[in-house]
This record gives structure tokens, sequence and C-alpha cells, in this order.
């Protein structure tokens, strides 16, 4: 299940603890890499650069860890703190950080997926980190070297991870968009990240999910998974998926039409997540032509039903 989310809040600073990224073979097949000697120059140079003293913060969905990176300029690091600041680390990257989440599907488990490209760039490579003794060592479960070997630089780049142990955990990768799509990828880890398997392409994805709006997933379990995908406009479906063969297939979801909605023209998902694997919630905003309602739908039956409720993180 996803512990993530995407917040713009305050700042942390830490002991430094050196997680370099090695390259190694994590795909099952690879394109040649896309060079660019001056983009590269560039990551270099930033790397060397000043320190950045303004932070971006994001947290998990419970709110008992976080991760940080500089912004103006972007830094070739991101912190790790828990809510008490007992453990606190700090993970080097070798392209700056654009943004990063932070997932813990226990107390033990952790996962950091980075999104990384020079200052002025869209975010282009991905690199993801996991630690098996509650955060306080880290290692490199998909170094962006194995990430720029499988997509090149420029290609495709990570948007939202759902690890549900220390040893399974998907990620969505999408393509730089471009004329307001943005094809994805579905991709798993069975090993803690030692090897990833494409489990689908966009074409066995939801066709909402091809675009360049926002779009999340949230697994609990090996089989069972959730895609929530953002619309400029209403969709025929969605903008709900579910899954129950490890993210190979999908068929959307029915949600009730909330009060004041009936004449919306378009649907932005803020936040999908289950808090195990009966709770969950989808947050949407309903834009209209010159308001926008926000609206949640919580289920407490593993989504066999949902009911619009109050916007509060679902129970054990």
């Amino acid at each position: 299940m996803r512990r993530a989310t995407r917040l713009a809040v305050g700042a942390t600073s830490s002991i430094v603890l050196m997680l370099l990224m090695a390259s190694c073979g994590a795909f099952g097949h690879h394109q040649h890499p896309v060079k660019s000697e001056k983009r590269e120059a560039q990551v270099a140079a930033a790397c060397r650069g000043p320190t950045s003293t303004a932070k971006s913060t994001a947290s998990d969905v419970t709110g008992e860890w976080y991760v940080s990176w500089g912004v103006n300029p972007f830094s070739c690091r991101v912190s790790v703190t828990d809510k008490s600041g007992s453990v606190h680390r700090s993970l080097a990257t070798t392209v700056p950080v654009q943004s990063a989440q932070v997932a813990f599907p226990d107390s033990t488990d952790g996962w950091i997926m980075v999104s990384m490209g020079p200052q002025g760039y869209p975010a282009s490579l991905t690199s993801v980190f996991r630690s098996a003794d509650g955060g306080r060592t880290w290692r490199t479960a998909l170094s962006a070297v194995s990430w720029k070997a499988r997509w090149g630089a420029g290609g495709f780049v990570g948007v939202d991870i759902s690890p549900i142990d220390g040893e399974t955990a998907w990620i969505l990768a999408s393509m730089l968009p471009g004329a307001g799509s943005a094809p994805k990828e579905l991709l798993r880890t069975t090993n803690g990240g030692r090897t990833w398997d494409v489990v689908a392409t966009q074409q066995a994805l939801p066709s909402a999910a091809g675009t360049d709006q926002p779009v999340y997933i949230d697994f609990t379990s090996m089989n069972a998974g959730w895609l929530a995908a953002s619309s400029e406009t209403i969709p025929t479906s969605g903008p709900l998926f579910h899954t129950d063969d490890g993210g190979e297939s999908w068929a959307p979801v029915s949600l009730p039409v909330a009060a004041g909605t009936a004449n919306a023209i378009g649907e932005q998902v803020d936040q999908l997540f289950f808090r195990d694997a009966l709770h969950g919630m989808v947050v949407i905003s309903y834009a209209s032509s010159n308001t926008t309602s926000t609206v949640c739908y919580s289920t407490q039956n593993g989504g066999s039903t949902w009911t619009q409720s109050a916007c509060t993180v679902p129970s054990e």
C-alpha cells in the first residue's frame, strides 16, 4: 500500500550518509542511451555548485516520514527524517533532485523515489533507494545509470511509487509531456529493487493515464492495485481504475456523482491512498466554469463500494 504524498512544506537538514549510485543491469531489456554532452556538463556543474538553502519537503500519508531537497538551485542530495527526529539521513545523488517521494509500507521497510534533472529542464531521470532497518541505512534499489540505459536521457521519469513490503514495489513511469500526451509504463520489482520488469505499457494501461495530467497508483497486495488519473475534460470512464492481476490489465470503477459536480468540465486527482487492504480514499477536485469543488471518496471494504466522505485519513 502506498504511504507517500506530495506536500510543499518546510525543510530539514542533516548528518550525511553517502549512497553513491552504481550501474547495474536492472531491466530485462535495454535501449541505447541518448547522449547529451551539454546537458551532462550542466548536471556535473550543478552537483559542484553552491548548496541550496531553500527546501521543498514531502511526507508519507501518515506524517511519520519526510524527505526534503534543495530548490533554487536544485541540489544533488535528499534528506530523510522520521517524525521524532531520531532517524535523520542524507542521500547523495549524481544528478540534481527535482522531486522526491517517501513510502513506508511497514515500520521496517522504506522506499524513496527521486526524480532528477538539471535546472531549467524537466526531470528526466529516476533513482530509487530502499531501507530494511527503519530508515537508518539505505541502499540504491534503482540507479540513475540503469534508468538512463533503459530509456535514455530525456525519456521516461518516475511519477509515482507504490511498495507493499520490502521486496515488492511498483513505479509508474511517464514519458516527458508533448502536446498534452505523456504515455506511461508500469514497472515492478519483486526482489527489493535488484531487477525491475515492465508490467504494462500505455496500451495496457487506462487511456486516461496517457495524458500530461497527474496520475497516481496504489497497490494493496501482489495482485490488487488502484490507479487514479486526472483529466482536463470529464472522461467516459474513470478517474479511478482497479487491477486484480498486478497491473497487467485495468477496469474502470464507478464513483457516486457528488452534489455540485454534474456540470464539471474537468477533474484533477489530488490524492490516492490505501491505509490497508480495506480502507482507502481518493481525493478529486472538479472544475466548472467558475468554481472548483474538492470531493473525497472512501471505501471501507477494499473498493467494493465507494461513498462520499469527510477528507480524513482512513482508519486502520
